[in-house]
């Protein structure tokens, strides 16, 4: 894999410390959901800013479904908030042991079941017929899952030492849809997060059992192909921190303002340009260290990152801080 940078980047300087459950951008404005359960909104400079809107708590999820529009979860109910004017409107009700999942651009919502997918407006499930690991073909809270730009979503399951899978719905046929995975099933890592690049998605797996292994695969028309591994076996590149024995990548996103594809790991935050064959040595560039207090420990992993457009790269770090990234510094919001 690529080398990382001999010059060594700049140490953040924050510690960790507060607390938040998810994070969204809508533009260049940071909406996100604290310990409590309750509502903030933040400009891409970490200025906090003020919110009149009123909201059941405590509120499980949000998720940007427009330019100016905020899904908001609280439990079973589910709200519209309008970014500009904070007015808020119930949208829908969720069915008990259900779990939301995305609203597609005809304004359906999906919600994952014990068996498999609703549609919550037309109340008809649709269970998966195949799977890319036989050990199990659905689970009822899945690890990530991404509603691409064509109206297809994207779900993955982590069963650790078990390995992922990944199951693609496409809302628009109503049905799922195989995928074209070339690697075994030891090779298709627990999912912890997608993104989407132009025409193309990407996935990053890791496990950690008795050591790291992760790996990166990207997905072009349904077609898989893996792109970068990490593992103590297949470890490409020199590392400048941590164990060279392989990295637990958590999450990855991209940058459309650069065409390049970063992802997050116990190492640091590593960017490669899109365009690149991305298991060359050159490949990719460690931008940000990590703190003496990085969390190692899974359960406070960067759970998600996000890119605002104004090109701040935007982390949070599960049951701690949000962070952004402007280039040079990361900034830490308790």
């Amino acid at each position: 894999m690529g080398q990382t940078s001999r010059k060594k980047p700049k140490q953040p300087t924050a510690t960790l410390n507060g607390g938040y459950k998810d994070v969204v951008a809508l533009d260049s404005t940071l909406w996100a959901v604290d310990a409590s359960g309750h509502l903030a909104s933040f400009t891409s400079a970490g200025e906090e800013r003020p919110l009149s809107t009123t909201l059941k708590v405590p509120i499980t999820s949000i998720h940007a479904t427009g330019k100016d529009e905020l899904l908001v979860v609280c439990g079973q109910d589910i709200y519209l908030l309008n970014s500009k004017t904070q007015a808020c409107t119930y949208e829908a009700k969720l069915p008990p042991k259900t779990v939301f999942i995305a609203r597609d651009n005809r304004k359906q919502i999906w919600a994952a079941t014990e068996t498999g997918l609703l549609n919550v407006a037309t109340n008809q499930s649709f269970v998966p017929d195949s799977t890319l690991n036989h050990y199990y073909k659905w689970r009822p809270q899945p690890s990530a899952a991404l509603l691409d730009s064509y109206n297809i979503l994207w779900i993955g399951f982590d069963m650790g030492e078990w390995g992922g899978n990944l199951q693609v719905f496409d809302t628009n046929l109503q049905r799922f849809v195989p995928v074209d995975f070339a690697d075994t099933l030891g090779r298709l890592c627990p999912v912890n997060s997608f993104c989407e690049a132009k025409t193309q998605m990407y996935l990053s797996g890791a496990v950690a059992h008795g050591s790291n292994s992760s790996c990166i695969t990207r997905f072009d028309k349904l077609q898989a192909k893996r792109v970068f591994n990490s593992s103590w076996r297949e470890n490409y590149r020199t590392m400048v921190f941590g164990d060279p024995g392989g990295e637990y990548i958590s999450t990855i996103a991209y940058s459309p303002t650069e065409n390049r594809l970063y992802y997050n790991s116990q190492n640091g935050i590593y960017r490669a340009p899109i365009n690149m064959e991305l298991h060359q040595q050159d490949a990719w560039q460690l931008v940000c260290a990590p703190m003496s207090s990085w969390p190692t420990d899974r359960r406070q992993h960067v759970s998600k990152m996000v890119f605002t457009s104004d090109n701040k790269l935007v982390l949070l770090v599960e049951n701690n801080a949000l962070g952004i990234w402007d280039g040079r510094i990361l900034t830490l919001i308790p």
